[in-house]
């Protein structure tokens, strides 16, 4: 059984501003876990609205570096693409509906990746 995440451990980290990655390491509340902002900062540099991070492992909330981010049906193919076209190891992309006071929520998705905390490496 995983222990409950602590308040800060919920909060979503959000994209408050869409552009420069050096001027927007400070817009996000909660920081960004050191080994997943690469990855958000390269995201929100390409429009994409995330509002859930982390960099996964021991102690963290997900137990892989995990991105949450909302959009379309198209939005996570273009999330995918921005990713890859840079080699970063992405090993899941997700449409999820998570679970509200018993009833389902969304759809957002999700972007799951393999090294820095991650549990797993890569699927080939």
């Amino acid at each position: 059984m995983m222990p409950l995440a602590t308040e800060a451990m919920r909060r979503p980290t959000r994209t408050r501003a869409i552009g420069d990655p050096a001027k927007m390491r400070g817009l996000y509340e909660p920081p960004l876990d050191a080994g997943i902002a690469r990855y958000v900062e390269t995201l929100a540099e390409a429009g994409v609205e995330t509002y859930e991070s982390c960099e996964g492992g021991p102690g963290h909330t997900f137990p892989e570096p995990t991105v949450r981010f909302h959009g379309d049906r198209a939005e996570g193919f273009r999330a995918l693409a921005v990713l890859l076209r840079r080699d970063f190891p992405v090993s899941d992309l997700r449409r999820i509906w998570r679970i509200v006071d018993g009833e389902p929520s969304g759809p957002t998705w999700e972007i799951v990746f393999y090294g820095v905390g991650a549990v797993s490496g890569p699927r080939r």
